[in-house]
């Protein structure tokens, strides 16, 4: 059996390492991570590297934004892996800010 308890979460304004703990929303994306069917998983899911080249960013600004809380992420076993839906909400944002 698999122990869950130091997988934890980054994003939304939260500072978060393995073995801290973590908030509600953020385990609750933990767990939805941990029960999506790999395909499906790697469909909502990317490692900085791979978020870097969809948002034509470095992989240090893909960390540094997860650090940040602009975009989630789930902490697995050493590395990040960024929710695309929040990278996505987040660029538009900033596209939009800029815009105005």
């Amino acid at each position: 059996m698999i122990d869950h308890s130091s997988l934890t979460t980054k994003g939304n304004n939260n500072s978060y390492l393995p073995n801290q703990t973590s908030l509600p929303g953020d385990e609750m994306l933990l767990k939805y991570f941990l029960s999506l069917p790999d395909q499906e998983r790697e469909k909502k899911f990317a490692p900085p590297s791979s978020a870097c080249r969809i948002v034509g960013r470095s992989p240090r600004t893909i960390q540094r934004w997860i650090e940040a809380g602009f975009i989630r992420a789930v902490y697995i076993v050493g590395r990040y892996q960024v929710e695309l839906a929040s990278l996505k909400e987040f660029v538009q944002q900033q596209s939009q800010e800029h815009i105005t």
